[in-house]
C-alpha cells in the first residue's frame, strides 16, 4: 500500500482521495473481492496470474510506474539455520539484485 500511495503521489494522485470502498487484510480476500464485483485493485501479476489465464480476471498494465516492494528474510537468532533453509538463503542471495 505504501509503495502504490507513494508511486500515486508522485503522479499527482492523492490514496486518500480516490474512492476506496474496502481494505482487506489479504491477497486473497482482494481477489475474491474483485470477482464479487467490489471493485479494482493493483495487485501482484504473481497473485493472479491463474485466474487471468483462467479468464476469471482481466489484468491491465499500469504504464508509467514501476512498482516494487521489499521482502525481508528474517531468521531466529538463537537457532541454526537447516541445510535445506541454508540453501534457499544462498539461492535468495545470488538472485538480489540492486536498482
Amino acid at each position: 500500500r505504501r509503495s502504490i500511495a507513494e508511486k500515486l503521489a508522485q503522479r499527482g494522485f492523492d490514496l486518500e482521495s480516490l474512492n476506496a470502498v474496502a481494505e482487506m487484510g489479504s491477497t486473497c480476500a482482494v481477489i475474491q473481492g474483485i470477482k464479487s464485483g467490489v471493485g479494482v485493485s493493483i495487485l501482484s501479476v504473481l497473485a493472479v496470474s491463474e485466474d487471468v489465464a483462467a479468464g476469471r480476471l482481466k489484468a491491465l498494465r499500469v504504464t508509467g510506474m514501476r512498482l516494487k516492494r521489499f521482502f525481508y528474510l528474517t531468521t531466529h537468532r538463537h537457532r541454526s539455520t537447516s541445510p535445506p533453509a541454508r540453501k534457499f538463503i544462498e539461492y535468495l542471495e545470488s538472485r538480489h539484485e540492486l536498482d
